[in-house]
């Protein structure tokens, strides 16, 4: 299952998470290069859904920068936002 999907076209990274992140409470993907879309199967995970999974923090750097442009990671479900 792919996790980050690269629309980067300089950093080519796919990160992929076998079945033990539906046991993970903390993601922490901020404040790094990564460049992407959050796959959905990841928001599948996280504590506020049914069934759902442990993922109650979930952080990317999902915000826009504020000179404007789009954030480093897309993401629909992550709890902060960082430039």
């Amino acid at each position: 299952m792919s996790a980050i999907k690269t629309v980067d076209s300089i950093i080519h990274l796919t990160l992929s998470f076998p079945f033990f992140l539906s046991y993970t409470e903390e993601l922490l993907i901020n404040n790094n290069d990564i460049t992407g879309i959050v796959d959905e199967s990841v928001c599948l995970v996280r504590n506020n859904t049914i069934p759902g999974g442990q993922l109650g923090v979930f952080h990317a750097d999902c915000q826009p920068p504020p000179n404007g442009g789009e954030p480093q990671i897309q993401c629909s479900c992550c709890t902060a936002c960082f430039v």
